[in-house]
């Protein structure tokens, strides 16, 4: 089933074809457990439900670097690498 992630072609095939010309989250498609997953990989500083490390958390924190500054945002919003970061009293958010 599609919400548990399993691939199901035709409703793939739907979703592409009637989402793509909004391309979300850079034509990236994915599932609810799918999305969990790798929220837990974030918070995990890289590392697998198992203690294996994935990624190294150095690396997985360089993504969040701020790279460009977005125009028209008050207070310094960035595009990180996927991510949107904004320091506001000295502590950094990343959305």
């Amino acid at each position: 089933d599609f919400v548990k992630g399993h691939y199901i072609p035709t409703i793939s095939k739907f979703i592409i074809k009637e989402l793509k010309p909004m391309a979300p989250a850079g034509a990236i498609f994915s599932s609810v457990v799918e999305m969990s997953k790798y929220l837990q990989l974030e918070l995990n500083g890289g590392k697998l439900n198992n203690g294996e490390q994935f990624i190294s958390e150095e690396n997985l924190l360089y993504r969040r670097k701020p790279q460009t500054e977005l125009n028209g945002t008050l207070g310094g919003d960035h595009y990180a690498l996927g991510w949107i970061t904004h320091k506001h009293k000295g502590l950094e958010h990343v959305k």
